[in-house]
């Protein structure tokens, strides 16, 4: 399917998402640095409401109670430790949320972002797909109206090339809201109108 055009906003939305990998790399390294463990699937679940995370908390701090044998002793390190990670996760989600300028009128996606080895990127399989989303293929409809498009380019260009040079006109067409003589005026509602009268300035 051949191509027409790629609306050029596509870059400028990937290079927003790109711009704030290290504002994620931040957030990743700090929940690294607590003893988790973080992915692309994670961050995803996180920004969903999802449970991945304080999961893993609730695992990892369990597996970490073993060196003590006092029960009580144990449940303790379990109980402080938890509350102190899922406040972490917590405040994550939050620094995600604001990053992504959640809530805004333009935020970002985290469906951009991949996290792999515990570094963050854009994703290339998203890249794909925002380019793609983008992209205007051929169709016979299409194709047919930058036809028209062309003829109508045409027409104008003759007209105006026609009127060249001459003093009482500025263009051969013009639009509503100014008073320049001319030969067609084209309506903000896209009608066309006829100056006939103006041809004895021909």
């Amino acid at each position: 399917m051949d191509v027409i055009t790629i609306k050029p906003e596509w870059e400028q939305i990937k290079t927003r998402h790109e711009n704030n990998c290290n504002d994620l790399q931040s957030v990743v390294n700090n929940l690294v640095k607590n003893g988790l463990t973080v992915t692309t699937g994670d961050l995803k679940d996180l920004i969903n409401n999802g449970t991945a995370l304080y999961d893993q908390i609730k695992q990892t701090v369990k597996s970490n109670a073993g060196m003590f044998k006092l029960p009580v002793v144990r449940e303790k390190f379990i109980s402080e430790n938890v509350e102190a990670l899922q406040h972490v996760v917590s405040e994550t989600k939050i620094k995600i949320n604001r990053i992504l300028a959640a809530g805004s009128m333009n935020p970002m996606t985290i469906e951009a972002f991949a996290v792999k080895n515990g570094l963050v990127s854009v994703s290339a399989e998203w890249i794909e797909q925002l380019e793609q989303s983008h992209t205007i293929y051929s169709t016979p409809e299409r194709e047919k109206a930058i036809e028209l498009i062309a003829n109508v380019e045409v027409a104008i260009k003759n007209l105006n090339d026609h009127l060249k040079g001459n003093q009482f006109f500025r263009s051969g067409i013009s639009i509503d809201g100014n008073n320049y003589r001319c030969l067609l005026r084209l309506s903000a509602n896209g009608e066309l109108y006829t100056h006939l009268e103006a041809i004895e300035f021909v």
